[in-house]
């Protein structure tokens, strides 16, 4: 019976780690969360060149505790200090090309190439990707996806773009939908914009 006591309290502890430090954006962020930080497409960047510029330049505030192995993340606030110390700029107030730029002079890795925004969108200003195309989007001209989890207060709300919304991009395969809180203003820009 201790046996089963104990393996019950290992799953729910593993559980509780993965599903709320690794499946959600938090003080940890993951590989594309990273690159939409720092303002890089992901699609036109060498696979190489971002491999190397992860383990050579991104390592010092990579995650390296508890699962680490299994699921690669770098901690956000590490992110933040690391650019404002090489840059002098604060990462967030900086649309993609100049984040880019400022890797490129800082760091030498110029085949790092800067995202574009999405159909509808005018910001580079990314700090989010959108669920449905696993692209950068600006928070501000995202929506908030529904999920059946409560948010954890240090989590961040997962986001969907409007392109991804009027293509349905991962709604049938991957069960992505506006937060019901989202539809009026999606209404509003779609007259805006005329669709």
């Amino acid at each position: 019976m201790e046996k089963l006591l104990n393996f019950s309290v290992t799953y729910d502890f593993t559980h509780f780690v993965i599903k709320n430090f690794f499946h959600q954006t938090n003080p940890l962020i993951n590989e594309r969360m990273l690159a939409a930080r720092l303002g890089i497409d992901l699609a036109k960047t060498p696979s190489e060149v971002w491999e190397r510029f992860c383990i050579t330049v991104l390592d010092g505030f990579r995650y390296k505790g508890l699962f680490a192995e299994g699921w690669k993340r770098w901690w956000a606030d590490g992110l933040v200090d690391w650019f404002s110390h090489i840059s002098g700029e604060k990462l967030a107030f900086l649309n993609a090309e100049n984040r880019v730029k400022i890797l490129h002079a800082k760091t030498g890795f110029q085949e790092l190439v800067h995202a574009s925004p999405l159909k509808f969108c005018t910001s580079s200003e990314f700090w989010s990707i959108c669920e449905g195309y696993k692209v950068p989007i600006d928070p501000l001209e995202a929506f908030k996806i529904h999920t059946t989890a409560d948010l954890k207060p240090w989590q961040e709300s997962k986001v969907i773009s409007l392109l991804a919304i009027l293509e349905r991009e991962g709604f049938v395969d991957r069960g992505l939908k506006p937060h019901h809180s989202e539809m009026e203003r999606i209404e509003f820009i779609k007259k805006e914009i005329g669709l």
